[in-house]
């Protein structure tokens, strides 16, 4: 072999491991990639199941209130009907303005607000970590972009 040749074969060695190298790198990127694009989904479809268990927890909610409802004006209209007074429609007509609520469960309420930031505060910061992995690749993508336009010389 002569030293041409030697120096041919050694270039061509040569961008075979950078090929190579290359290629590992993309390779963990892709793997970066694929792990992202796990915790998106994964973080999306949490987001989903609490949405759909909270429109549940909701609607039982309200089903319970409407059926509570509907019995103690059958109870109502039972003890009107036996005493003789006004049927409850009539009273409660004239009596819209003077109803008078039971206080809230401030402690209970409040129990739950915190339940609820302690969550989103949890969640948050798992979604930052993957919002880490995101600017990484972004990162990586514009690198090779530019590479690329780099390598891309006009004719």
């Amino acid at each position: 072999m002569d030293v041409v040749d030697q120096r041919d074969h050694e270039a061509v060695i040569r961008a075979a491991d950078t090929a190579e190298k290359r290629h590992t790198k993309e390779i963990r990127g892709m793997a970066l990639q694929m792990q992202w694009m796990q915790a998106r989904w994964e973080r999306e479809a949490s987001l989903r199941n609490d949405a759909a268990f909270a429109k549940k927890f909701l609607s039982l909610q309200l089903e319970i209130a409407d059926a509570c409802n509907k019995a103690d004006l059958r109870i109502l209209k039972g003890i009107h009907k036996q005493l003789g007074i006004k049927s409850p429609d009539s009273l409660l007509s004239s009596r819209k303005r003077g109803v008078s609520k039971k206080p809230p469960n401030n402690l209970k309420i409040f129990a739950n607000v915190l339940r609820a930031v302690a969550r989103m505060r949890i969640s948050a910061r798992n979604w930052g970590e993957q919002e880490k992995t995101r600017k990484k690749l972004v990162n990586a993508w514009e690198e090779s972009q530019k590479r690329e336009a780099e390598l891309e010389v006009p004719m």
